[in-house]
């Protein structure tokens, strides 16, 4: 069994997961936690889903760090999505704002994922903003111009310094717009998602 703790889990990236998730693996467990500042898709999540005792939903903020500790003890948590990181629409409305509590928060989740200890895999979703005009390829320079990738490239930059002191296993996914704008439900058919948390 999966224990899955998704951040920012109500947005649309959010409920498109949990949809998937609960629907391809039986087993999986999900816990949301979401501040509920941004828009949030919860009726995009199926009422049977929505009513699952497989689905826990939380009204919390990530910068909380002993709530987010609490949580991961609690729900026996081995695997996190963090689409917390990437709220732009906190990141468009106010940049200084959006990126300080996108930077807070990430930092608090990853100090209580550091003491918490048993984190098999933690997927930090950002966007291709980071990459700014250049081409989408993971091998070009990180150089964001604007607000949300330069709040995002911060965020990976982070991610990555835990990386290396702390040798946790975080990891970083990078969606195309085009991914995260469309249907996403649809866009998701097919992707076999133990790939990214297994």
């Amino acid at each position: 069994m999966t224990s899955i703790l998704i951040s920012g889990g109500l947005g649309r990236l959010g409920s498109a997961l949990i949809n998937r998730l609960l629907h391809n693996n039986s087993d999986d467990r999900i816990t949301v936690i979401d501040n509920l500042s941004s828009s949030t898709d919860i009726l995009e999540i199926p009422q049977d889903i929505r009513e699952s005792d497989r689905l826990k939903l939380i009204v919390g903020d990530v910068r909380n760090q002993q709530l987010v500790l609490r949580i991961l003890n609690e729900n026996s948590i081995n695997v996190i999505i963090d689409c917390a990181s990437r709220a732009s629409s906190a990141i468009d409305r106010s940049p200084i704002s959006g990126a300080r509590n996108a930077m807070h928060g990430l930092t608090h989740v990853l100090d209580a994922v550091r003491e918490y200890g048993q984190i098999q895999r933690y997927v930090l979703v950002s966007c291709q903003s980071v990459y700014g005009v250049s081409e989408c390829v993971e091998s070009e320079p990180l150089a964001p111009t604007s607000w949300r990738g330069a709040a995002l490239m911060s965020c990976e930059a982070l991610l990555h310094s835990y990386v290396i002191s702390y040798k946790l296993p975080l990891a970083i996914a990078r969606l195309s717009l085009g991914v995260v704008d469309g249907n996403l439900s649809q866009r998701l058919e097919g992707v076999e998602f133990s790939k990214f948390y297994c």
